[in-house]
């Protein structure tokens, strides 16, 4: 099947991958979705290869194990509409996780020549044409990403039945809805000090950027707005048990003043690039050990009045709280995917506001076969579920419209998890159904299949009814799925 990673782009598209389920294998073809435009192959295998868990194998870029691979970065399987789409007042879906139709990302930077870069404005250092990798990590923030997550809120309207795809993808698109706000601010204000008091100050205005230079800078920039290797996790006095901080700390208020500066001090070696520029006693070697770029950045430095360097300071000050913000952001939603993947794996009863349909089949065969073994129960309910999920992809590919109503089921599956509304009716018609009923073992998973999919049907009717206003269910089921609370 095709699947995307939307934390593992080229420029603002993600690649298109094969996955394999059998080998537990995905094989990027080095397409990217949503455009047609052909890059570089070199180009592309070396953005790929500084993933952790992506391997280049006779310039193939493959992912060996991808159970392991989709608790960090979650997958989005692809599928293509082959009908065109149905008027109707539900929200349709997209064909892909990016859209067809390339949109240039509107940002406070100017359009600038990518082969004859002058000055020191952000555009001339940080490009898509030539650096596609750090410009998605910083100049793409000023706008696609936040414009691209809330145009995909419309499609993402599942709210019956949810595969194990669907909850990782709905807690990336809640991290990216806090996230992507504040890498936005980010950016508004480090273009601001480059395009707005450094880049008028420089004296080679017009002349081309030497490659030093830009390569110091663009590092500078990236390195900002990347948490995972000096902004991200607690800090050492956060790590300390609660017997060490009574110890050490005297109140709740020193021990939280502690925490706080040594956020302030891990980002500041992030901001090191901009605060030399208000820091007298720090040279210019100290950050790069070219001399010429150094001389350069001495005299640039020399260049800021007083004003300047309050203002500059100023927005390091709001620069710093808000790239503090971002660290914490990124690490408060990694702990809760890593989570979330964790009661996905233990078949936990209810996850936020959906149900797994697992558990409420096994404990319906629990209580129905109480003199049977476990291991009997458990057998039942997997056979059960596998016969649900073959049911559901028939659905699912055979009626465009139950699209936004039930997640992308896959064969590989083990569970799907159920809306509170659809998890009441189960319980409720298998209660009333089979309490007298007499039901061989065997038959037991055909017959609650049939339950089941006769709920859902029944659901999915009401829902795409022209008359749906009516139904008494409706305001329940148009929620979205919710976890930990949605920080």
């Amino acid at each position: 099947m095709k699947i995307c990673f939307p934390s593992i782009i080229y420029i603002q598209h993600p690649f298109i991958w094969i996955y394999d389920q059998e080998t537990n294998r995905a094989e990027c073809t080095l397409n990217l979705a949503g455009t047609t435009t052909n890059y570089d192959k070199a180009l592309l295998l070396e953005c790929l290869g500084k993933f952790h868990g992506i391997t280049i194998e006779d310039d193939v870029a493959v992912i060996n194990d991808m159970a392991t691979f989709i608790k960090t970065h979650p997958m989005m399987p692809l599928y293509e509409e082959k009908t065109p789409p149905l008027k109707r007042t539900i929200s349709k879906p997209s064909s892909t996780f990016f859209s067809h139709s390339e949109k240039k990302a509107s940002t406070t930077v100017s359009a600038s020549s990518t082969d004859h870069c002058k000055g020191i404005r952000i555009e001339n250092f940080l490009n898509q044409k030539n650096w596609p990798t750090e410009w998605g990590n910083t100049l793409s923030c000023l706008s696609y990403f936040t414009d691209k997550n809330k145009s995909d809120a419309l499609t993402r309207s599942v709210d019956l039945v949810y595969s194990m795809y669907d909850l990782p993808i709905n807690l990336q698109y809640k991290k990216n809805e806090k996230l992507y706000p504040i890498k936005q601010q980010q950016m508004e204000i480090i273009c601001y000090l480059f395009n707005d008091v450094l880049a008028p100050l420089y004296d080679e205005i017009d002349e081309v950027l030497p490659t030093m230079l830009s390569a110091y800078l663009r590092a500078m920039v990236n390195q900002i707005m990347t948490n995972q290797r000096l902004n991200y996790g607690p800090t050492p006095t956060e790590r300390l048990s609660s017997i060490e901080r009574k110890e050490k700390f005297l109140d709740i208020n020193e021990y939280e003043f502690a925490v706080h500066q040594e956020y302030i001090a891990r980002v500041n070696v992030m901001l090191r690039g901009l605060l030399f520029f208000i820091s007298p006693n720090m040279t210019a070697t100290s950050l790069i050990q070219d001399e010429e770029t150094a001389k350069r950045l001495e005299l640039l430095r020399m260049k800021l009045n007083t004003s300047t360097k309050e203002l500059f300071s100023e927005k390091l000050d709001c620069l710093r709280k808000l790239s503090i913000e971002a660290g914490k952001t990124e690490y408060r939603f990694d702990l809760l995917m890593r989570e979330l993947y964790e009661k996905m794996e233990r078949r936990s009863a209810c996850i936020g506001n959906v149900y797994s349909c697992f558990n409420i089949i096994y404990k319906f065969l629990k209580e129905k076969l109480p003199k049977e073994k476990d291991a009997l129960h458990i057998s039942l309910a997997d056979d059960t579920m596998a016969l649900v999920i073959r049911a559901l992809v028939d659905t699912y590919t055979g009626n465009s419209m139950a699209r936004g109503h039930i997640g992308i089921p896959s064969t590989a599956h083990k569970d799907i998890y159920l809306s509170k509304p659809l998890e009441e009716m189960l319980r409720k018609t298998l209660e009333e159904k089979l309490i007298d009923l007499k039901v061989k073992k065997k038959e037991l998973p055909g017959k609650l299949t049939e339950i089941l999919m006769q709920l859902i049907e029944m659901e999915l009717k009401a829902v795409l009814s022209p008359s749906n206003s009516t139904n008494s269910s409706e305001s329940e089921l148009v929620e979205s799925f919710k976890f930990a609370c949605d920080y």
